[in-house]
């Protein structure tokens, strides 16, 4: 049958995995780069029946690396890591042909399970009452759940 002949089907979905490893050679040392994540892992669902269409989503990989610092002093770099990132994403939408087009309406939610993936970490140094420093550390993340609407016209 011609592709265009063919029945839609459904259901799809897809499954992958990468083993991966980023590093950059500094004073002969192989140090990991920023975004090294050395397992990551993502798949998904889409069920359609024109013209709805609807779309679960997943995805982990290891945490990235990251420096330690501590009141003594800073760590080797890329030492350590931030916790594993994971995230589910979620969209539905409804296609509409137009005289002129196609109008596409959806709504969806990035990390539907509102993860704290942690990013970045903010540092600042203080005294405590009996004059010793003390480190403080603020973890910042990756967005939380965000859920948003929309609308597609192609023409």
């Amino acid at each position: 049958m011609a592709p265009d002949t063919q029945e839609r089907r459904s259901w799809n979905g897809w499954l992958s995995y990468a083993w991966s490893r980023v590093q950059d050679r500094v004073d002969g040392t192989d140090v990991r780069r920023s975004w090294d994540q050395t397992h990551a892992v993502g798949g998904g669902i889409t069920w359609s029946d024109h013209p709805w269409q609807a779309t679960i989503a997943g995805s982990y990989h290891t945490g990235w690396p990251t420096t330690p610092v501590t009141v003594d002093g800073i760590g080797a770099r890329n030492s350590a890591r931030f916790k594993d990132y994971s995230s589910v994403d979620v969209r539905v939408s409804r296609d509409f042909e137009l005289p002129r087009g196609d109008l596409t309406v959806f709504a969806e939610v990035t990390n539907l399970l509102d993860q704290r993936n942690p990013c970045c970490v903010d540092y600042s140094f203080q005294y405590g009452a009996d004059g010793s420093p003390e480190l403080e550390h603020e973890y910042r993340h990756w967005l939380p759940l965000v859920p948003s609407v929309g609308v597609l016209w192609k023409f």
